[in-house]
């Protein structure tokens, strides 16, 4: 099972993951930054990589190990 990991630091809530997996991904109640739904990693991850490649700023991170 894939290790998802936002870098809250990097994350501009963008939108872009919640819009590619939005059973994996949320925008927190000010749209600051997006958080981990809890069924995440129960994603299919061909849908988490897109995600995490069409982040902007690379936010996004999948540990497939």
């Amino acid at each position: 099972m894939p290790k998802i990991h936002i870098d809250e630091d990097l994350c501009v809530g963008t939108g872009d993951c919640v819009r590619n997996a939005p059973a994996a991904f949320a925008l927190d109640d000010g749209a600051d930054v997006v958080e981990l739904l809890p069924q995440a990693e129960e994603q299919a991850l061909e849908v988490l990589r897109k995600a995490a490649y069409d982040c902007p700023t690379g936010a996004i991170t999948v540990d497939e190990a």
